[in-house]
């Protein structure tokens, strides 16, 4: 266990998330796959109130390389991150990409805020429609 109050994800849909919880699950990027993933905020709190990333354990270092992967806003505008084993070509879809190696990772979404806040996610393959 970490310094948040873990959560798990329950799947695709609408999850409420306490506040300075953060909200975990698993996921694979197996060899020659593409993971695409949608968060965004339900709550009527302030805008950019949740912050995501991926690790390689629940609440680790994130796996981004940069300022734009390192961590990622959920707000009021669903964007589409894709993690994708990095021997891929880069897909070509508007979102942000993540290349990584194959294997077990976790997605981590954040409550900065001191109240309860909600946020929709969906996770599918890269021709799935979320």
């Amino acid at each position: 266990m970490g310094v948040y109050q873990q959560v798990p994800i329950t799947g695709n849909g609408m999850q409420m998330l306490p506040s300075g919880a953060l909200a975990i699950s698993p996921f694979t990027v197996a060899n020659g796959q593409y993971v695409k993933m949608v968060a965004i905020q339900t709550a009527p709190t302030q805008d950019f109130s949740m912050r995501a990333w991926i690790s390689r354990l629940p609440e680790g270092p994130s796996e981004g390389t940069n300022h734009y992967t390192r961590h990622w806003p959920i707000n009021r505008i669903a964007e589409i991150v894709v993690i994708y084993d990095r021997n891929l070509p880069v897909p070509d879809i508007v979102g942000r990409l993540i290349a990584v190696d194959p294997g077990d990772y976790y997605v981590n979404i954040l409550n900065l805020v001191n109240e309860e806040n909600s946020f929709s996610f969906a996770q599918g393959g890269l021709n799935s429609v979320l």
